[in-house]
């Protein structure tokens, strides 16, 4: 079966279905790509301003929407990170190395965010991952005089 398109309107009735198919396709990844580029802009725009809520929020609907992304993820983690939400922005972090592994920025905040919230554990964990290079400017979680006194707190 052949399509023949002419001034732009499908003849055959088989042809007329692919055409709304193709139509519907194009249409649906094109709003993605406009969701995407919106959202991306936008939690730019937040986290430049340092408005964490509204960020966080307008992450919550993007990952609602199925938008789901490396920076999306940094930017949600460090709103929550600054509002000092550190369990759930390890969330995030965790999500965005997903996306990139090897990642030292969220490395990074991940540790801190584990330590802040108290599970010097998995930031000692954490901490063995990262490059000697970077470890001279990070704290080592095994040399937190605040971990050593609640130890011994808790000995005695």
């Amino acid at each position: 079966m052949r399509c023949l398109l002419k001034n732009h309107i499908v003849r055959n009735a088989g042809c007329r279905r692919s055409a709304l198919a193709l139509y519907l396709l194009y249409f649906t990844i094109n709003l993605g790509a406009q969701d995407f580029v919106e959202t991306d802009r936008e939690t730019y725009q937040l986290y430049l301003d340092k408005q964490w809520e509204q960020l966080i929020k307008k992450g919550k609907e993007a990952l609602a929407g199925g938008l789901d992304y490396y920076y999306l993820r940094m930017r949600i983690g460090i709103a929550k990170y600054e509002l000092k939400d550190y369990k759930a922005a390890q969330i995030h972090f965790r999500k965005a190395l997903g996306f990139n592994e090897n990642d030292l920025v969220a490395t990074e905040y991940l540790y801190y965010s584990y330590l802040l919230a108290g599970q010097s554990q998995q930031a000692a964990i954490l901490y063995k991952k990262i490059p000697d290079e970077r470890k001279t400017e990070i704290a080592d979680p095994g040399l937190r005089v605040f971990d050593r006194t609640g130890v011994e707190y808790f000995y005695n």
